[in-house]
């Protein structure tokens, strides 16, 4: 049965499609761009004829993405929990997800190398220690998420793999 509800995610101007095709190229089974709608009329976020709304297939859920604007940046309140199948599928995943990390190295690498504004659906925070800080924030938010879940379930995470999930982002090299 196909559920009668589609999460709406509010992304920048320009920005739903291009959410939607890298959540394509996680290669999750029953995923697809289902529709690319353009506004029939001017509005506070675009105007007639330009790329409104988005509709996606994730692992068979379907997505609304919304050319918005910036009045509402993404945050921790939705988050994609994606069930693997095995450790196989789980580390493919982990790759892609640690390609887009090094993705945004460097583009702090090169905002901090040439003074360029950076580029992307991180481009609100120009500054570079602006976008770290929210990064760590994120991360730690969702670190939290991740504890307070196993506790409920009765599993403590020993402390020297606490330390390794938490910090590893910021142990790499790439900086």
């Amino acid at each position: 049965m196909t559920s009668k509800i589609a999460p709406c995610l509010w992304y920048d101007l320009g920005q739903a499609r291009k959410a939607a095709e890298f959540y394509m190229t996680l290669g999750l089974p029953d995923s697809h761009i289902d529709g690319v709608h353009a506004s029939p009329s001017d509005n506070p976020s675009s105007k007639a004829g330009e790329e409104l709304v988005v509709e996606f297939t994730l692992a068979g859920q379907a997505f609304v993405g919304l050319n918005g604007g910036p009045q509402f940046p993404h945050t921790e309140a939705v988050s994609f929990m994606i069930q693997t199948e095995d450790q196989a599928e789980t580390d493919r995943l982990a790759e892609l997800l640690d390609e887009s990390a090094r993705a945004i190295c460097d583009a702090v690498k090169h905002r901090l190398e040439t003074g360029q504004p950076m580029e992307g659906g991180h481009a609100h925070y120009d500054h570079p220690v602006l976008f770290l800080q929210h990064m760590l924030w994120h991360e730690g938010y969702h670190v939290g998420q991740i504890k307070l879940a196993l506790k409920r379930m009765g599993y403590v995470m020993p402390e020297a793999l606490e330390e390794q999930a938490i910090w590893s982002l910021w142990r790499t090299e790439v900086w």
